[in-house]
Order: structure tokens, then sequence, then C-alpha cells
């Protein structure tokens, strides 16, 4: 899914634009049916972590997999048929 969010930083003026893969057992149908019906939740999980992040943190090649960790406890808290194994951005803009 696409995504574009403001970020913390002083004065709102910058944000994250990016798009976001979900990896998790495609074996698991009842987690797949929950991750489509639940589409909105898992946004909203996504929209408010980066609303809550700085664009240096962002930017910074070192905290890519600290930002996956986060992502992925913070959507699996909201998910009752299985957990989210990974996650993948398949592009990302900060400005």
């Amino acid at each position: 899914a696409e995504f574009t969010v403001n970020l913390a930083d002083e004065g709102g003026k910058r944000y994250f634009k990016g798009e976001i893969s979900l990896g998790y057992d495609k074996t698991k149908t009842k987690l797949a049916e929950e991750l489509t019906a639940d589409q909105v939740v898992v946004r909203d999980d996504i929209i408010f972590y980066f609303k809550s992040q700085k664009a240096d943190f962002i930017n910074d090649v070192k905290n890519k997999e600290e930002m996956k960790k986060q992502l992925i406890e913070a959507i699996n808290k909201d998910l009752t048929k299985g957990k989210i194994t990974d996650i993948r951005f398949k592009s990302m803009i900060v400005q």
C-alpha cells in the first residue's frame, strides 16, 4: 500500500511518502482475510507510526531494521488471526 504522512518534525513541513508491503505466511488464509478486512486498521497503525517519527530518523540507513521491527510490532498488536513477519519498503521518499 502507498502512504503519504506528515512527520513529527517542527512545523509539520516534512513528510514521508512510500510504498510498503507486508510479509506473512501465505498458508495462513485466516490472516490474509483479516489483513484484507482490517486494511483501515493496518493503514492507521502505519500512519500513526510515521507521524511520530522525524525525518532524520527515517533517513538514517542504520535505523531501517529498527523501523521494520517497530512497524511489525505496531501492526501485530491489532491482529488476531496470525502475525506478519516482515515489512518491505518498495519505495521511500522523505521531503
